[in-house]
């Protein structure tokens, strides 16, 4: 179960980076093709750029909708340690007393 949880955590945190991914290399392609539109060689001057990059936004804004799923998933599931453990068995004097009145125990 403990393996099922950070499996679903890592493919949350996963689609992340792949969304953000995706979003800075077609900014990256973005500049770099307006960099080259822009300029003329002719006139020595920046023109105007003829045609205009496309970004792909729609997987991204998927990946980031569909990442929410496994994190919310793997936050869910919670492993509790078993107080019968043969191999480490806790004692009745490490276990927390509880029995002060509770206006005394936030004082």
């Amino acid at each position: 179960m403990l393996l099922l949880k950070y499996v679903l955590l890592s493919a949350g945190i996963a689609m992340f980076v792949i969304a953000a991914a995706i979003l800075t290399c077609d900014a990256y392609w973005f500049l770099a093709g307006r960099r080259r539109l822009n300029f003329d060689p002719e006139r020595g001057a920046p023109g105007v750029a003829s045609a205009v990059a496309s970004a792909r936004w729609l997987i991204p804004i998927a990946l980031v909708m569909l990442a929410w799923a496994p994190l919310l998933i793997s936050a869910g599931i919670v492993i509790v340690p078993s107080l019968n453990n043969s191999r480490n068995p806790v004692p009745s004097s490490q276990l927390p007393v509880l029995s002060e009145p509770r206006s005394q125990r936030f004082c």
